[in-house]
């Protein structure tokens, strides 16, 4: 039985990676650096992977989910993204550890009008964007055999952030009637998916032993009218729907092209049954 090691499986995603593979018949094992979890029956470790490896002494896979996210520390996006990622790929090395598999973010391209891929430019990513693209660069050197870092878009799913944007405030909104301001109703957009393909992609990449840098997000885009009108249906708000025009600059990426992971056997659940079910998880 593969040993894995999963880190910040606290988290909304690692929580969600961990319960799936739990159920895979593999020897899961969790780090946490604060929340401390009660709900799944694998063994947890608590580490601050900014000061200190993981109480392991081996393991045969590592998905790396642990990571800082809030933006106005700069501190802390160095220590819990950069140097705890450093600190990862090291003790991969020394534990002689076969696959690594490191979640980053499509946050690495910053501000675009355009689709992006795997090879898009960088264009003012933000100290956030950058600690994950600095992190990425010490995963992919490490000396581990099998490499595979995921790009990913905004995942959805039970235990999902609500004050995360675009999708989860979007919910929160919902859910307590407020008024939703939208703009650009005809933009296609598909930089979402639910965590429940990316934890059977995760899956696959360990079975057929994926490598590379790949970028993910629903296979199919909906228009950003059509996510508000798909959510809103699902849970029934009452929320007044206002269109307004937008006067800012470049955003982050609407649109994600998963050519690459589609060589791989990607696939993702139809994004309106993926934004239903989020929206009904919301209500357990």
């Amino acid at each position: 039985m593969n040993k894995v090691l999963i880190t910040g499986a606290s988290g909304f995603i690692g929580k969600n990676i961990a319960q799936y593979l739990d159920k895979s018949r593999f020897e899961v094992y969790g780090t946490y650096r604060r929340d401390t979890p009660l709900d799944l029956e694998i063994e947890y470790l608590q580490c601050d992977l900014a000061n200190e490896e993981p109480p392991l002494q081996e393991a045969d896979i590592i998905i790396h989910c642990a990571a800082e996210v809030d933006e106005d520390n700069v501190d802390k996006l160095i220590q819990n993204n950069i140097l705890a990622t450093k600190r990862i790929a090291a003790f991969a090395e020394k534990a002689k550890v076969e696959q690594i598999i490191y979640l980053s973010t499509v946050s690495i391209y910053g501000k675009t009008d355009t689709i992006v891929n795997e090879s898009s430019p960088r264009i003012d990513p933000g100290i956030y964007g950058m600690s994950k693209y600095i992190a990425e660069e010490y995963i992919m050197n490490a000396n581990v055999p099998l490499k595979l870092t995921l790009r990913l878009p905004r995942i959805i799913g039970e235990g999902c952030d609500l004050t995360k944007p675009w999708i989860p405030t979007l919910a929160g909104k919902l859910i307590g009637n407020e008024k939703i301001s939208y703009f650009n109703p005809e933009k296609e957009y598909n930089n979402f998916m639910h965590v429940n393909d990316l934890s059977s992609f995760i899956l696959k990449s360990i079975a057929e032993k994926h490598t590379g840098i790949i970028g993910l997000a629903s296979i199919e885009s909906l228009k950003i009218l059509d996510v508000i009108q798909t959510m809103k249906s699902s849970i029934n708000s009452t929320s007044e729907l206002e269109e307004k025009m937008f006067v800012g600059g470049m955003q982050h990426p609407s649109m994600i092209d998963v050519q690459e992971a589609l060589k791989l056997g990607f696939t993702t659940m139809e994004p309106q049954r993926a934004l239903k079910l989020f929206c009904a998880q919301l209500r357990n």
